[in-house]
């Protein structure tokens, strides 16, 4: 079912904690919200499950109104599924009863649906069992079945993958992204984890104090970043200061930087100060030729490659990702430059 957001603010007592959101999750798709603690994000998965009121805007899921301020559906009736964080498992039922719990009413229904969910989930080998004989990964498997079983509309995932350790969580975002998408279902994620929400969903937003900064793909929100706070949010950058010399270049310390499309608008005339976005991809070793000269301020062993801080003649500070053959120690002199695919630049504030 398609999920949209119009304009959606949401206040505790006399403080705003969302303002004038917008979303649109199209049926079938996947979206994820990531953001800094207290942007509002579980707040939003709460509003749209019904469990806190709006102040303004509207909330429509599968074409209907679910949410304005006239008008509230209590959670009951929005027949959405969540997935927590703890999975919130019944101890006291089995994998089978913990699944059809929401279908207890109708056996028949029950029995097709758990059957069906045990096969999909991999779980048939432990139709019998209780929650505390189940590893971490099948308990969350057996929450997520749960969720479905009653074929919710729109499925609510709460950061559930964070109690679970780094090997664990990799496996568990692949195995559940792709049971949601064997059951076209269409699934909200909120998670704190940038690589989790790229690998989970089809569309990410960015959120930061109660608005949603950009809706976009994980590759724009890296590549194609529309603001300062999505560029610094999203992975590693660096800002360097820099000249509009022509409609697609852009001078700096690093040399001219061109791009294929315009840079200029009418607030980024011929001559404006920028701000320029460098990923740390975008800037290679120079070992025969000219380059900017940089020191060697901080390295992060990575196994398969190493992420350099380098500290410009000017003071700025840059990252280079380096794979593990190079062991350039702190201190070292290096040579380096841009080749820069995609020039971000924003308007110097001031």
């Amino acid at each position: 079912m398609q999920l949209i957001l119009s304009g959606v603010s949401h206040r505790y007592a006399k403080h705003l904690i969302l303002i004038g959101l917008n979303l649109n999750l199209q049926e079938g798709e996947i979206g994820a919200l990531i953001g800094p603690s207290g942007a509002g994000k579980s707040t939003v998965l709460n509003c749209i499950a019904g469990l806190e009121p709006v102040a303004a805007g509207e909330i429509h899921v599968g074409g209907k109104l679910m949410s304005s301020v006239n008008k509230h559906v209590p959670a009951e009736q929005r027949r959405l599924g969540m997935m927590f964080q703890d999975g919130a498992l019944f101890p006291h039922l089995n994998v089978c009863d913990n699944i059809g719990f929401a279908l207890r009413e109708d056996p028949k229904r029950m029995r097709e649906r758990v059957g069906e969910l045990l096969e999909v989930c991999q779980l048939k080998d432990f139709a019998d069992a209780f929650p505390y004989e189940l590893s971490g990964g099948q308990q969350q498997r057996v929450a997520l079945a749960r969720a479905l079983a009653p074929r919710p509309r729109l499925l609510l995932l709460d950061e559930p993958f964070s109690d679970s350790d780094m090997v664990l969580r990799d496996s568990l975002v692949q195995e559940v992204g792709r049971i949601i998408r064997q059951q076209g279902s269409t699934a909200l994620l909120v998670t704190h984890d940038q690589a989790e929400a790229f690998a989970f969903a089809d569309r990410c937003g960015v959120i930061d104090a109660g608005t949603i900064c950009q809706w976009d793909t994980a590759y724009n929100l890296y590549h194609r970043p529309n603001c300062v706070f999505v560029a610094t949010f999203i992975g590693e950058s660096a800002m360097l200061e820099g000249k509009v010399i022509s409609e697609n270049t852009v001078a700096t310390e690093l040399g001219e930087l061109s791009s294929s499309t315009k840079i200029t608008t009418p607030l980024l005339r011929e001559g404006s100060t920028v701000k320029v976005m460098i990923r740390p991809d975008d800037v290679v070793l120079v070992t025969n030729g000219n380059g900017l000269e940089a020191s060697v301020t901080g390295r992060s062993f990575r196994g398969a490659d190493f992420n350099y801080t380098l500290n410009t003649p000017r003071g700025t500070k840059l990252k280079m990702v380096l794979p593990s053959r190079y062991d350039l120690p702190v201190g070292q002199k290096v040579k380096v430059a841009t080749q820069v695919e995609h020039v971000v630049v924003f308007p110097t504030v001031g």
